[in-house]
């Protein structure tokens, strides 16, 4: 197992991933949403080759409505 921390909440993983991976299995699927891992926006295209390791920071940053 391994521990990341994904919005500012800790989470457990069963092992190593990919970012698209992890997207995938909290059912995420926005392409209008920013990924950041460790404070770097990762590109869309770069998802399927993006590893989450431990202690990973992952941040999905989503637009906001507003004035």
């Amino acid at each position: 197992m391994i521990e990341i921390i994904l919005n500012g909440e800790k989470k457990q993983l069963k092992s190593q991933q990919s970012l698209q991976t992890l997207l995938t299995d909290i059912g995420f699927a926005s392409s209008y949403a920013a990924v950041a891992v460790n404070k770097s926006i990762i590109d869309h295209s770069a998802y399927d080759t993006t590893e989450i390791k431990q202690g990973d920071e992952i941040d999905i940053l989503t637009p906001m409505q507003g004035g």
